[in-house]
C-alpha cells in the first residue's frame, strides 16, 4: 500500500480542486486564522506539508502519497465534469462511487483529522488527575509518541471504506452561487452541519440523522450531501400539495442533477461553515475575507477550535 520514494510537498487538499480557486493571475488568496493576516500563494504551496503521508517502517520511510494520487485520479474526471457542467445528471454508478470514496478519504486525510487523534490523547491525559491516576499507573506505551500518532492517523484512512456508503445514501445537490457571490474553501473543506440537537456522541457523524455535508468545488459550485430525512418533507409536500409535474426547485435539482441557484444568504452560510471548520487557512479566488474577520471578531475561539471536549 505504499512506496519507498517520498515527495517533499504532500497535499491534504487536492491541488486540482484548489486550482479552481486561483484568480486570473493564477494565484490563490489565503487567510491565516491564527495570525489574522492574508496573503497570496498558489495551490502548489498550500494545504500541504513535507512528508505528510510518510511513515517510518523499521529503517525505511514509506509514503502513501501514490495511493492518494490514485484515489484522486479515479475521481478526477467525474469531479471535473460535474463542476464544469454544473450537473450531476451524467454521472455513472461507477463515477458516483469513485467520487463518494474520494470524499470519504478527504474526510480523513486532513491536518484536522490528524490533530484530532492527538487531541483525543491529550484530553485523556488531562482527566487522569480527576480519576486519581498518573501516567505511571498506565501500561507502558499507553500514550503514543509523535510517530505512532502519525501512523494511527494514516491508518484511519481505511475508515473511508465505511464512510463511502453513508455518502452514497445521501441526496446529492449542486449549489450554484449567484454572480455577485463566490464560495470559500478551507484546509478542512468537507464541512458538516446539523440542526438536530447534539447528544454526548455529537451530531456531526456522516450517519447522523439530519447531517449535511458540504464541499466547495469551485467559487461558483458547492456539492452537498444531505440526509434523506431533510428531503422527505419536500417529497411529502410534492405528493400531497402539488399538481403532477409542478416544479419544486430543490427536488428537481436533486432528482435531475441540476444546479440549484441559491441566494446570497445561503452562500454566506456555506462559507461560514468553511471558516468555522478550517484548521488554520481559508482560501478564496479574491481578497474579500470580511466574513472571516467578522466571525473571528465575534468568536475568537474559531481561530483554533477544539475538536475534543472533555465532559
Amino acid at each position: 500500500m505504499g512506496d519507498k520514494t517520498t515527495r517533499q510537498n504532500q497535499h491534504y487538499v487536492p491541488q486540482f480542486i484548489l486550482r479552481r480557486f486561483h484568480n486570473e493571475d493564477g494565484r490563490l488568496h489565503v487567510y491565516d486564522k491564527w495570525t489574522r493576516r492574508s496573503f497570496v500563494s498558489s495551490a502548489r504551496n498550500v494545504a500541504a506539508e513535507t512528508g505528510f503521508y510518510d511513515i517510518k517502517v523499521e529503517n525505511e520511510v514509506v509514503t502513501l502519497e501514490p495511493v492518494m494520487c490514485e484515489i484522486e485520479s479515479a475521481a478526477l474526471g467525474a469531479i471535473n465534469a460535474l463542476t464544469d457542467n454544473a450537473s450531476l445528471a451524467s454521472m455513472s454508478v461507477e463515477d458516483k462511487y469513485a467520487v463518494a470514496y474520494f470524499f470519504g478519504v478527504q474526510a480523513m486525510r486532513t491536518r484536522s483529522a490528524r490533530d484530532l487523534v492527538k487531541q483525543m490523547q491529550e484530553a485523556f491525559r488531562r482527566i487522569l488527575p480527576e480519576k486519581n491516576l498518573q501516567e505511571s499507573d498506565l501500561p507502558a506505551g499507553f500514550f503514543m509518541d509523535e510517530e505512532q500518532l502519525r501512523m494511527a492517523s494514516l491508518m484511519n484512512l481505511r475508515i473511508a471504506d465505511e464512510l463511502t456508503p453513508h455518502l452514497l445514501n445521501k441526496a446529492w445537490l449542486l449549489n450554484q452561487a449567484p454572480p455577485e457571490c463566490s464560495f470559500l474553501i478551507s484546509d478542512n473543506p468537507l464541512a458538516r452541519h446539523n440542526d438536530h440537537t447534539s447528544d454526548l456522541r455529537g451530531n456531526g457523524g456522516l450517519a447522523c440523522r439530519g447531517i449535511q455535508i458540504h464541499m466547495p468545488l469551485s467559487p461558483t459550485v458547492t456539492l452537498s450531501f444531505l440526509c434523506e430525512t431533510l428531503i422527505a418533507p419536500f417529497r411529502e409536500y410534492r405528493r400531497t400539495r402539488l399538481c403532477p409535474g409542478e416544479p419544486l426547485p430543490l427536488l428537481d435539482a436533486i432528482d435531475f442533477g441540476r444546479p440549484l441557484p441559491i441566494a446570497n444568504d445561503s452562500v454566506t452560510h456555506l462559507n461560514s461553515l468553511q471558516v468555522a471548520n478550517a484548521t488554520r487557512f481559508v482560501f478564496a479566488s479574491n481578497d474579500d475575507f470580511s466574513l472571516v474577520e467578522r466571525m473571528l471578531d465575534e468568536n475568537p475561539n474559531l481561530a483554533k477550535p477544539d475538536q475534543v471536549v472533555v465532559r
